[in-house]
């Protein structure tokens, strides 16, 4: 994998780099875990996409979220500040619950491959594709 453990992480705290650097990290983690032997074949889900563009959207709005925040002085500023507060926290709720999806599927899929893994005892031998396991 290109992608260490720590550099996964540390790509959303570089400026510039943490617009698709961690997404490149979650698309390469699901690869491999879809299949270990040739990631590059693997598909990817559909909810990859989604949940970096939910992602990238939650950051812009809570910046302006801030902005708007701070400028606030009047009643109505304010109101309007808390009612973009509301579509935030709506719009991090269903980025949250997009990105449990995906930690669920890559966590049944390394599981699955842990279950069918040969224990210590057995050669560790992949069947020749289309060959039957009867």
């Amino acid at each position: 994998m290109r992608f260490t453990p720590g550099w996964a992480i540390l790509w959303y705290f570089i400026p510039i780099a943490n617009l698709w650097k961690p997404y490149q990290a979650m698309k390469e983690i699901w690869k491999a875990s879809a299949d270990p032997h040739d990631p590059g074949a693997a598909e990817t889900s559909r909810l990859l996409p989604w949940w970096w563009f939910l992602w990238i959207l939650s950051n812009i709005v809570g910046q302006v979220l801030v902005r708007v925040g701070l400028a606030a002085k009047e009643v109505d500023a304010l109101i309007g500040a808390n009612l973009l507060m509301v579509v935030s926290d709506g719009l991090d709720i269903v980025l949250d619950l997009v990105l449990l999806a995906i930690i669920d599927r890559i966590w049944r899929m390394q599981m699955s491959r842990f279950a069918n893994r040969p224990t210590s005892g057995e050669p560790q031998t992949q069947p020749a594709p289309g060959a039957s396991s009867v």
